[in-house]
C-alpha cells in the first residue's frame, strides 16, 4: 500500500501533505514571497 500524499489548495491557504513535505518547504515560503516560517 502506498503511503497517502497530497496537494490541498484552498483560499487563503494551502496544505502539502506527505512523506518528504518538509523537504519542500524553502519552496513554498518563496512562492509566498516570505522570507521566513512561523
Amino acid at each position: 500500500m502506498k503511503p497517502l500524499a497530497f496537494v490541498y489548495t484552498s483560499q487563503p491557504q494551502r496544505v502539502v501533505f506527505g512523506a518528504g513535505s518538509l523537504a519542500h518547504l524553502a519552496r513554498e515560503i518563496d512562492a509566498l514571497g516570505a522570507r521566513r516560517a512561523l
